[in-house]
Parts: structure tokens; sequence; C-alpha cells
């Protein structure tokens, strides 16, 4: 007996791609913003002193940054919002550390 093997179909591929895509701009743009709107979460984040824009992502008229160096040195492309958010509060610690010397 033969075991048959399913594959996704290309809309399948192309619609996973787009879901994923669009995860990623809508994690940069609660976090960072784009050029019209700025970050939802109001993080305070500023692009050259927090975090350097390495790729844009051209989402419904707006530029989304969605891959980014941030000041510690790690890159992140706002796959795994969990990730985004524990580099996040650490650049927030390292800021009040800052104001506090």
């Amino acid at each position: 007996m033969a075991f048959k093997v399913k594959t996704k179909s290309k809309a399948q591929k192309e619609r996973e791609y787009y879901d994923l895509v669009a995860l990623r701009v809508g994690n940069a743009q609660n976090f960072v913003g784009d050029n019209l709107y700025p970050a939802r979460f109001g993080l305070g984040l500023e692009e050259g002193k927090d975090y350097e824009v390495l790729a844009y992502s051209d989402w419904a008229d707006t530029f989304v940054p969605t891959v980014v160096k941030w000041r510690t040195g790690e890159v992140d492309d706002f796959s795994d919002e969990k990730k985004t958010r524990e580099i996040i509060s650490n650049l927030q610690i390292a800021r009040f550390k800052e104001i506090e010397e």
C-alpha cells in the first residue's frame, strides 16, 4: 500500500506567505510605526537612536520597517512578537539606567 503525501497548493503557499508578511507588518507598525503613523503602542522608540532600519516593506502605500537592528545589536524581523517585546523591554531598562546616571 502506497502512502500519499499531501502537498500544499500554490494558492495555499501564497496565502501562508501573505499571512506571515501581514503579521510582520502589523508587529512593526505596533512597535515602531511607519512613515504615516506613529507606533500604536507609543513606546517612544526613535529611528537612529534605538534602532536602524535594514529593510522596508511597501505595504498599502506606507513604508513599514520590516527588519531592524536594535541598539543592542540584535536584528529583528518582527516575526516573533514575544522576542520583539523582550528586546524593547531591555532597551527601555537600559534607557532608564542612562537617565538615572
